[in-house]
């Protein structure tokens, strides 16, 4: 039988993704000398990181659930003895809600995506077309009025007023793709009909007019400012265009730094200007949702790519066995194979080239 996933990161079925990660991270950190169990725990949290693989292990850990009991209700049926009992396991308790939700996953009911209308299998957690998360309802469709606009590129236009929030799921403006976090951003519009814009964490950034916004900064745009959040770009569209003078003073905003000297951290600098924090312990890429950097716009990126991996001091960029292929400084890696990155190095996921900066950068 496969080993348990949440039974090696020592975690119930039911944690979070965040949780996940935390704990990964805990336990990566006193096992670096180990590598028995360093691979372990990567491979069990590989398997909990992507939804997809995520959802077929709740699925087995179901499925075997439901085979020990209907094996225990044929035995009590026939009288006979019951074997002997197995202490129980974090991970390898299951909540009814959890079970239940598992039972309507094996059954493939199907759904249709609230944005998109794309039939979903009910648990999948997100739409396989458009990546809005399952349960969830869009926010309010674009309109038209006289106040200030926001205007995508695909032509859609919604009017601004009050507070509007932005992201994936739910939100006032819900941008359907991958590259845009559930919360991602939020845009202010006051009595005068300034729009300031808040970078809210996301992970693939917010700028605006080509400026990189700091988290928790708000800055205003311009009549015409181009806004772009992750890969989805649009135009503010203000009918009362205020003077320098006139608008609040905004503070000013650098790129993200790597950090303080001694902080591992490091970062990825995109072709566009985007500074891009590597913020964990294994640094996902790929497609696919979920991913802490997820390229969307490039069709040769596959949906687990590649991973910054931080070990023994050294950063490693590993190929995860993507179709075409991971490279440094135009040398291919190996499929499946790592290689100790230097401040300075070019990484290209696909075709989509980023410069590396260690920590020592700062």
């Amino acid at each position: 039988m496969t080993q348990n996933p949440y039974q090696l990161l020592g975690l119930p079925i039911t944690a979070t993704d965040t949780e996940i990660r935390l704990r990964f991270r805990d336990l990566i950190a006193s096992a670096a000398s180990d590598t028995e169990r360093f691979e372990a725990l990567k491979a069990a949290f590989d398997l909990l990181k992507d939804p997809e693989s995520r959802r077929l292990v709740d699925i087995r850990l179901a499925a075997e659930g439901a085979a020990e009991r209907t094996a225990q209700f044929t035995r009590t049926q026939m009288g006979a003895s019951e074997p002997p009992s197995v202490p129980a396991v974090a991970g390898a308790i299951m909540t009814a809600q959890a079970a239940e939700q598992a039972n309507r996953t094996m059954a493939f009911q199907l759904a249709p995506c609230a944005l998109c209308g794309t039939p979903a299998v009910i648990g999948e957690g997100f739409c396989t077309r458009c990546g809005l998360q399952s349960g969830t309802k869009p926010g309010p469709q674009p309109g038209s009025h006289s106040g200030p606009v926001l205007r995508l590129q695909s032509g859609q236009r919604y009017l601004l007023s009050g507070i509007a929030t932005v992201g994936r799921d739910a939100a006032d403006i819900t941008l359907a793709d991958a590259s845009v976090s559930r919360v991602h951003a939020t845009l202010t519009i006051d009595t005068a009909g300034n729009v300031s814009v808040t970078e809210a964490g996301s992970t693939n950034g917010t700028l605006l007019d080509g400026q990189l916004l700091r988290k928790g900064i708000p800055v205003y745009a311009k009549n015409g400012s181009i806004i772009q959040f992750g890969a989805v770009k649009g135009t503010f569209e203000l009918p009362v265009v205020a003077t320098a003078g006139d608008l609040p003073a905004t503070p000013e905003v650098k790129p993200l730094a790597v950090g303080a000297a001694g902080d591992r951290r490091a970062t990825l600098l995109a072709k566009d200007g985007r500074v891009i924090p590597i913020i964990d312990t294994v640094f996902t890429v790929g497609r696919r949702p979920g991913n802490l950097l997820c390229i969307t716009d490039d069709q040769f990126i596959s949906g687990t790519h590649a991973e910054l991996v931080w070990r023994n001091g050294q950063t490693f960029v590993v190929d995860k066995n993507s179709t075409n292929g991971t490279f440094v400084n135009d040398q291919k890696l190996g499929s499946g194979s790592e290689k100790v990155l230097e401040s300075g190095d070019r990484i290209k996921f696909g075709t989509s080239t980023y410069l590396f900066r260690g920590p020592e950068s700062a």
